[in-house]
């Protein structure tokens, strides 16, 4: 019983991820007319960020999350405009 449940925690945190990813692309696509899949890389981005600074500087899990987060941002913005922006504005 307890691995069925453990399944079902995955089967809805995959399907959750999938979502963001898939409603990511669609207001990208949608707001801007410029397609970005950077949503996969960034969030791999933040994942393995947040692994390195939980197993190499010892930091807490949920602070590391933060952290990734914030530098998963800085990365996002900077990939708006240094390249979108420009993709935008030529068209």
């Amino acid at each position: 019983m307890d691995q069925f449940l453990q399944h079902i925690v995955n089967a809805l945190v995959l399907g959750s991820t999938y979502a963001l990813l898939g409603i990511g692309l669609t207001l990208i696509f949608g707001i801007m007319r410029v397609v970005n899949f950077a949503h996969g890389e960034l969030y791999a981005f933040g994942a393995y960020v947040a692994y390195a600074l939980v197993s190499l500087l010892g930091l807490n899990y949920f602070g590391s999350v933060l952290l990734a987060g914030a530098l998963g941002l800085l990365l996002g913005v900077a990939i708006e405009f240094l390249l979108l922006r420009r993709c935008r504005l030529e068209n």
